[in-house]
């Protein structure tokens, strides 16, 4: 099995229906972009250490973020070829991540109290819609994600005891989340 053929088998049997659509793009941006013409029509059992190495060390020098995120999921898709005995084993296995390029670094940034004014300010005085001004006000004010509020329906909206929850389906991490309705809003 190629290397090709054994990310399209992952892709199409385990990526494109277990994982969420965002996820899917992400991984046909990166390690299906970057890697599936690599090594074209060869088994990707009989590619060296070396061979990975020298194709990674080039991703590396135009991206090392990216290097490493394509390594991790490279790893990902031969192993569940490799748990399903489509290959019998591959060189790129020996290779972590940590050899290659480098973390994505945590922002610490957070906007003072004049910047987020000057977005508010923005925010009233664009021609956008009320609708959609509204939608980025209510963001700014809970931290929300965009699809958690543009997913939103009003049984999520408890107006009694004034609070949001937000369904494990329609957040992120696959859990629940309760916000306070402030009554300003």
């Amino acid at each position: 099995m190629t290397v090709a053929q054994c990310l399209d088998y992952w892709f199409d049997n385990y990526v494109s229906t277990t994982l969420r659509e965002k996820t899917q793009a992400l991984y046909r941006s990166t390690v299906m972009k970057r890697m599936h013409d690599a090594f074209p029509n060869r088994p990707a059992s009989s590619i060296t250490v070396k061979q990975w190495v020298d194709l990674l060390t080039e991703e590396e020098k135009d991206n090392p973020r990216r290097a490493r995120q394509v390594l991790s999921q490279l790893r990902s898709a031969i192993s569940w070829c490799m748990r399903r005995q489509l290959i019998d084993s591959c060189a790129i296995m020996s290779i972590q991540p940590r050899d290659f390029g480098s973390r994505a670094e945590v922002g610490d940034r957070v906007l003072s109290y004049h910047e987020l004014a000057k977005i508010w300010l923005a925010i009233e005085r664009s021609r956008a819609s009320t609708s959609n001004k509204l939608l980025h006000q209510m963001l700014m004010l809970w931290g929300a994600r965009l699809s958690e509020l543009r997913l939103a329906t009003k049984t999520e909206f408890d107006l009694l005891d004034n609070v949001w929850t937000v369904p494990k389906e329609h957040s992120k991490m696959g859990n629940v989340i309760r916000r306070p309705i402030f009554e300003q809003m």
